[in-house]
């Protein structure tokens, strides 16, 4: 069956070409792990570009103004998500969605709670990917201010590295 998403230009390089602000940008890598900020992605179609960029096992951040966002369309493609880290004020949605295909699902009370969570929860190898599939209106201004939050909150935890 034919998927109405369009394949990522990148294909899981994204060191290979230099992204906005936002969008597929690496924050930090450290001990192994990528910390990737990709809080443009708003709406399911960029989230799905996203997840399926990466072979290796992700540590998901999403959530924001679920509204309208219909999740149910990433369900087939959630097979490398190592946890699902919610940062929403209402995460009922995601629970509902991918309760029973990602067995690790936490509710983060801010930014700073979500980045330690997937830093306790990440090994060499994975990638701590904020995409939240959604807009940011529920805790932040806009997906510019939720975007840079997630950096200030990697590069407090990993100050003095």
């Amino acid at each position: 069956m034919k998927s109405w998403f369009q394949k990522p230009i990148h294909n899981s390089r994204f060191e290979l070409f230099k992204s906005r602000e936002h969008e597929m940008e690496l924050v930090k890598k450290f001990q192994g792990v990528n910390y990737v900020n990709d809080s443009r992605s708003t709406n399911i179609n960029s989230t799905w570009n996203a997840i399926t960029s990466y072979n290796s096992p992700i540590i998901w951040i999403a959530g924001g103004a679920t509204k309208n966002t219909d999740y149910n369309l990433l369900l087939n493609y959630v097979k490398n998500i190592k946890a699902l880290i919610c940062i929403g004020s209402d995460n009922t949605k995601l629970h509902n969605t991918f309760g029973k295909k990602i067995m690790c699902i936490i509710n983060a009370s801010d930014m700073d709670h979500a980045v330690l969570a997937a830093a306790r929860l990440s090994e060499k190898g994975d990638t701590v990917l904020l995409s939240p599939g959604c807009p940011s209106f529920d805790k932040y201004e806009n997906f510019e201010h939720r975007g840079i939050q997630f950096r200030k909150s990697v590069k407090s935890l990993y100050m003095n590295t």
